[in-house]
């Protein structure tokens, strides 16, 4: 039983680091075309409007620091972390839904 939701806190890590990806390539692509003022996180957006590059990498780097801290604190708290990957794993997944309507709306 442990094994198997030790298994699904993978997948869902997983799952965390693929959506970050893809709503980091929604971001610049919309932002890209429609101007950096549409991300509506004020600490990404201030990142995105000095460089791109520089938003891009703390984007991947704070998803990346989530998982190591996640995988440190299961040892100790994993029903605890469990339940938060789970929720962080549905705002990702509903940030993604939230790029494919303005993708569809917009393209």
């Amino acid at each position: 039983m442990v094994q198997e939701q030790g298994r699904k806190l993978w997948l869902m890590l997983a799952v965390c680091i693929y959506l970050n990806l893809l709503d980091l390539l929604a971001t610049l692509s919309f932002c890209q075309s429609w101007g950096w003022e549409l991300e509506l996180n004020p600490v990404m957006r201030y990142f995105f409007t000095i460089d791109p590059l520089l938003g891009a990498f703390i984007k991947m780097a704070a998803v990346l620091l989530f998982v190591i801290a996640v995988q440190y604190a299961a040892y100790e708290h994993f029903v605890r972390v469990y339940r938060g990957t789970f929720f962080v794993t549905f705002i990702y997944t509903s940030l993604f839904g939230w790029h494919m309507l303005n993708w569809g709306i917009n393209y």
